[in-house]
C-alpha cells in the first residue's frame, strides 16, 4: 500500500473515514490500540500526504484526538 501511494505523480490523499476508531492512541491504561498505532504510522510514513479526518462521532476528551497528528496539537513532530 505504501509503495503504491508513493509511486504516484502527486502527493497522496489519505481519507480516514470513521477515524474515531483510532482514538485510543493515548489511553489512560497506557496501551494504545493497533488501530491507533497504524493510523499514526501511516501518516508518518507518508509525510507529504494530505489527510482528511472524517467522523460523525465527536471526541469526549481532547486526548482522544491524539491520532490526528497533522493538526500539530499533541507534540507529534518527533513522535515516531
Amino acid at each position: 500500500l505504501l509503495q503504491w501511494l508513493r509511486d504516484g505523480d502527486a502527493d497522496p490523499l489519505l481519507i480516514l473515514d470513521e477515524c474515531h476508531k483510532a482514538k485510543n492512541l493515548l489511553p489512560k491504561d497506557g496501551v494504545p490500540t493497533q488501530t491507533a498505532l497504524v493510523v499514526v504510522a501511516l501518516q508518518a510514513a507518508l509525510p507529504n500526504a494530505r489527510v482528511v479526518y472524517a467522523s460523525a462521532t465527536g471526541a469526549s476528551e481532547p486526548v482522544n484526538l491524539g491520532y490526528m497528528t497533522r493538526l500539530g496539537s499533541f507534540g507529534f513532530s518527533g513522535f515516531l
